[in-house]
């Protein structure tokens, strides 16, 4: 439809502001970006003088590209038209700096217009989506100090920073949760309980708390419950290390007629099946998978492929390898992997063959699975091989990774000199991780 609609636009004689609005904003509408600014230089070049709406749509394409220059170059003209205190246009520049980092010039800006919610939201939601998330919560709590009732939009943004603030190593759960209880209360006293992205915001920050009884709270207590939702629970039992409810959770939601599994819920089911090393609970989520068409999507088959591979079955993980098209560097590593896993060195090999062999250059990933595979699966001499040629052959330089693969290789079989001698050839000063193992094998060879 887009390039219909641009054929036609084309085919106009003497086109108005109106009709180049439009054409720039469904370009930006429908994910191009890119074109559309290239159609407001277009229009600048025909002599048009652009209005409030023009201005409006233009923004926010360079806000989605990271066209900084152009931005601001257009700031400037809306400076000269007068238009910088229209809180509509004033809000959109808040959004185009925020987008790009510029939060200084966003609050320069904002602090310029009579500001309305929707001002308020884009300059909250430009300091949490950038690692500000302690500004973002004290604007908000402004916002509320100076009579503006939060909406919706203002809640998730507000619950989304004390998620991200949870998420940090530095930051205290108990302090978060703090924060997020008093927001959870604003929510009740607005009445926004029942909003099924506000519920499932607050679900998902109690999980980053590691609070997992406000979260199913939370979930319980929604009235409609949307994939997302559903999602964002499996999620947060993943993540607090709840395999087994994962799972439970994803069997309640099949029995629900009007939600229908997505990708994200299968790529959680998958995680939690390979957390606990269930084949009979994969095959299961992988029969569902194909039931509900996701088998020929390149994330998620890689995801079964990883699955297979971690509950023992590299038979399964072959098969389902062998039938994914198409299939990207990613899947290539993931079986590889697998088979690493296993120690299963030679099947690496010829898995690594034949991806050469269908035209795919391996990467940093692919060479330490093999290096793994083969070290771990007693061909320690293809192992060195290949560590020796990873620069000459295919560009790459080893890591510390791939030392401490071919260390403990050589370890392994009792070629200690060769271990000692790839030890002092690491790029880096960190060797923790190899004489721990080194160590072992010198025990079991009684090389002391």
């Amino acid at each position: 439809y887009v390039s219909m609609a641009c054929h036609t636009f084309h085919a106009m004689p003497c086109p108005d502001v109106v009709t180049w609005n439009t054409i720039i904003s469904a370009l930006h509408h429908h994910g191009h970006a890119a074109m559309a600014v290239q159609m407001y230089r277009d229009m600048i070049l025909r002599c048009l003088i652009p209005d409030k709406v023009s201005f409006i749509s233009v923004l926010n394409a360079c806000a989605s590209v990271g066209s900084v220059n152009e931005g601001q170059r257009l700031h400037v003209i809306i400076l000269h038209n007068g238009f910088e205190k229209d809180v509509i246009i004033g809000t959109a520049i808040v959004s185009f700096y925020g987008k790009c980092n510029f939060l200084d010039l966003a609050m320069f800006v904002f602090n310029r217009f009579d500001r309305d919610i929707v001002s308020w939201n884009a300059v909250i939601s430009s300091f949490a989506n950038n690692g500000h998330e302690r500004r973002a919560l004290k604007l908000f709590h402004s916002m509320k100090g100076e009579g503006f009732k939060p909406n919706r939009v203002t809640f998730i943004c507000a619950i989304g920073a004390c998620s991200n603030l949870a998420s940090r190593q530095d930051v205290m759960d108990n302090e978060v949760y703090k924060e997020g209880a008093t927001i959870h209360a604003l929510v009740l006293e607005e009445q926004l309980e029942k909003d099924v992205g506000v519920s499932t915001s607050l679900l998902t920050m109690y999980g980053k708390c590691r609070n997992l009884i406000s979260a199913m709270s939370t979930f319980d207590a929604m009235p409609r419950k949307n994939v997302v939702s559903w999602n964002a629970m499996m999620d947060t039992f993943l993540e607090n290390g709840k395999s087994h409810e994962t799972l439970m959770l994803f069997g309640q939601m099949l029995c629900e007629n009007d939600v229908q599994p997505d990708k994200i819920t299968f790529l959680c089911a998958l995680d939690a099946c390979s957390n606990l090393g269930l084949l009979e609970e994969c095959q299961k989520v992988h029969s569902i998978i194909i039931d509900n068409g996701y088998d020929e999507n390149v994330e998620v088959g890689n995801k079964v492929i990883s699955t297979y591979g971690r509950c023992g079955s590299l038979n399964d993980a072959q098969f389902v390898f062998d039938k994914l098209c198409p299939r990207d560097i990613i899947s290539w590593n993931t079986l590889l992997a697998g088979y690493a896993e296993q120690g299963q060195g030679q099947e690496a090999l010829n898995c690594f063959v034949q991806m050469q062999d269908e035209g795919l250059y391996p990467n940093e990933t692919t060479l330490l699975c093999v290096l793994s595979a083969c070290s771990h699966g007693g061909l320690v001499d293809e192992a060195e091989e290949l560590f020796r040629n990873m620069m000459s052959k295919y560009g790459i330089s080893p890591s510390s990774d791939h030392h401490t693969c071919i260390i403990v290789g050589f370890a392994s079989i009792g070629q200690f000199d060769k271990a000692v001698c790839t030890i002092k050839e690491m790029p880096s000063c960190d060797y923790s991780a190899v004489w721990l193992p080194l160590l072992a094998a010198c025990r079991k060879w009684r090389n002391v």
